[in-house]
């Protein structure tokens, strides 16, 4: 299920705009908050936010973007106000961030798996390459279902999402998850993941510096969507259980009418 709107990269832009508006100004010291430890963005380098978008979307000069990301867009860039980042952090799609090579010495936020999020895809394969331990997306074949599956493995465990199962046996029963109405007391549960990483990617002459990889993701949009809601909110847990600031963290994410309902971390 996804939820893909109209909503355009001038959108996301002019939200991120207004909030700018809530970094500081000042340059005098300030605490160091729980959300600035487990980001731990490297200075004096720039933070990117990247966004998949919609491979089939109708004509026009801007890239497509579903609901669901754009809420996990919302919610990272509320995660970088609450680090008091130096600077706000900038946006791009995964294609236009591509296209620029010196962007991957950079801090790096990638939101969305493979299906959307072309960034995602060569981080994949870059990472298995070179023998680094990441969470894999891939296509399930052995589901025998006519419509795509996705699925997430790390550790040799692999992790699927329950909502394509449930939207099969609500579309027995005569129900299509497109109907907002007939879905408004329907659950539908994702598996998603939030890891964090020393970005490996950067060129040769930036090897030395300590720019940050951070992956929000879903199997499905709304998957991904909790997993950056519970970066946002769960600051502090996820700084006292992960003290290297490093760590992968899989998530069970219930979905109801509209809402995020549920975020549990898994084993």
């Amino acid at each position: 299920m996804s939820f893909w709107s109209d909503l355009t990269f001038t959108v996301f832009e002019k939200a991120l705009d207004k909030a700018v508006s809530h970094f500081p100004v000042s340059t005098e010291k300030r605490e160091i908050s729980p959300m600035a430890r487990i980001l731990n963005f490297g200075k004096p380098h720039p933070v990117f936010l990247v966004l998949g978008h919609r491979e089939d979307a109708p004509d026009g000069i801007l890239p497509r973007v579903a609901t669901e990301d754009f809420m996990a867009f919302y919610n990272i860039t509320m995660a970088c106000v609450l680090a008091r980042l130096p600077r706000p952090p900038r946006m791009k799609d995964a294609d236009g961030f591509m296209a620029d090579e010196s962007n991957m010495n950079s801090n790096i936020v990638v939101i969305g798996g493979c299906k959307a999020n072309g960034l995602q895809e060569r981080l994949q394969k870059d990472a298995s390459k070179r023998g680094i331990k990441i969470p894999l997306f891939a296509k399930d074949e052995e589901t025998g279902s006519e419509r795509e599956e996705w699925f997430f493995t790390h550790n040799k465990q692999d992790y699927k999402s329950p909502s394509y199962g449930q939207e099969r046996q609500l579309s027995a029963d005569g129900i299509s998850v497109t109907d907002m109405k007939k879905m408004r007391d329907k659950e539908l549960e994702d598996k998603a993941f939030i890891f964090k990483t020393t970005n490996w990617t950067p060129m040769e002459k930036e090897k030395k510096n300590q720019t940050k990889l951070l992956v929000v993701a879903g199997i499905r949009g709304f998957g991904t969507w909790g997993a950056a809601e519970y970066v946002r909110k769960n600051s502090e847990r996820l700084f006292q259980d992960n003290e290297s600031r490093d760590f992968m963290l899989p998530l069970s994410v219930t979905y109801r009418n509209r809402n995020i309902m549920q975020i549990t971390p898994l084993p």
